[in-house]
Parts: C-alpha cells; structure tokens; sequence
C-alpha cells in the first residue's frame, strides 16, 4: 500500500472534512454515519502528487474515497474527487482521479457488505462510488464500480455496459427527490451479458444500477 494513503487510513490521522467536500456529499444524500463508516476525508494538498504519483497543480483540493477489503481494512487503491473538474482539449470532465496504469476495484459499502458477501439475494451494481452508497443507504445490497468507461483494455471498443439504456434524467430526479421506496419502482429487464459471467442481468431505471440475476430470470 501507498505509505501516504497508510498513514491517511491509519487511527493516527485525524480525518476530516472540508466544507466543499461535506456540501457534495450532502449533495449526494449521504449521510454522516455513511462518511465516518466508509471513512471518506479530504486530502491535505502536500499528499496530492504523492498518492497520484504525479502532480496536478489545476486541482484546489482533493477527497479521498477509501476502498474497503471485503475481509477487513482497506486495500491499496487511490481514488479521489477532484475540485475543480479538469476541462480536456476534447471538451471532456475529469471528476475523479487515481494513480496511472492502476485498475479499477469494486468499491463496497459497509452497511450492505455482508448482505452482499453472504446474502442469497440480488446485488445491485452501481456505477460510481456515491451512487453506491446512496442506493446502500436504501437497504439494497449495492457495490459501486468506477465508470463503465474504465473495464476495457486499453484501445478497446467499450466494453458491454454502453448496451444499455439510460432512463430519462427526469425520471431519475424525480425519484431520488422523492421519499419513495424503491423496491416498489418498476424494473426493466436489459439482455446484455455482464461482462465476466456472460449471465443476464436487470437494470433499475434509475441511479446507472444493475442487479445480477439468476440465470433462469427471462
């Protein structure tokens, strides 16, 4: 592991929050008991270069997503929000960062990561860190993967995630706005394989999640 994120992950580092980072959190629906249990914190701008390995120096200040182990503790993967958003010449946003050449991880969340361990029952997939934790807030069993963008070899055509619909942004809003349950919203079915297993899986209308299904659902 990082020795930097070490000692950022470690009981000797007093985490904390600065108020830009607390407000996208809020943004974003999580919770206090969320931010302390995923232990989320903001990084102090002399670690930037040296948990990236390179230096950014467009970048105000950066959050720090901690990857849980499944067994326990964390494992060595640096992910981090960025403020301000990196424009590229092609136009595209930047938001998240993480050391060069290193491969993406699924990212759990504590309160449903037995549930999704152990539990016999749907696991929904999310894409995007927050996301998961907001759909884990909701009592699903969810764990986040970071953009879909990011599981294919480089120079390779996208991988089968980009088959899938994407529900009209108003629907989305106007469910997450709402106190509806969401075990209650209508599932709509995509037939796309996943991309290890080859098996089916459903696509909830809502928050780019997908539950994995057994291999008789139609």
């Amino acid at each position: 592991m990082n020795p930097h994120l070490a000692l950022l992950l470690s009981a000797a580092y007093p985490r904390g929050l600065a108020p830009e980072h607390l407000a996208d959190l809020r943004k974003s629906t999580i919770t206090d008991e969320t931010i302390r249990a995923q232990h989320i914190m903001s990084v102090p701008p002399a670690m930037f270069g040296r948990l990236l390995g390179f230096d950014v120096p467009d970048v105000r200040s950066m959050m720090l997503l901690p990857f849980l182990a499944s067994g326990a503790g964390f494992i060595g993967h640096v992910r981090v929000k960025i403020f301000p958003e990196l424009k590229g010449k092609d136009c595209h946003s930047t938001k998240y960062l993480q050391p060069r050449g290193s491969s993406p991880r699924l990212y759990f969340v504590t309160c449903c990561m037995d549930s999704v361990l152990r539990g016999d029952g749907p696991v929904w997939f999310v894409e995007g860190e927050k996301k998961a934790l907001s759909v884990g807030q909701l009592g699903l069993s969810a764990v986040g993967f970071s953009g879909a963008e990011g599981w294919h070899r480089s120079g390779a055509k996208r991988g089968s995630f980009q088959n899938l619909r994407s529900p009209p942004a108003s629907d989305a809003r106007s469910r997450g706005n709402s106190g509806e349950d969401r075990s209650s919203v209508r599932r709509s079915c995509a037939s796309a394989p996943t991309p290890t297993t080859g098996r089916r899986y459903c696509r909830w209308p809502c928050c780019s999640a997908s539950a994995w299904r057994p291999s008789s659902h139609p």
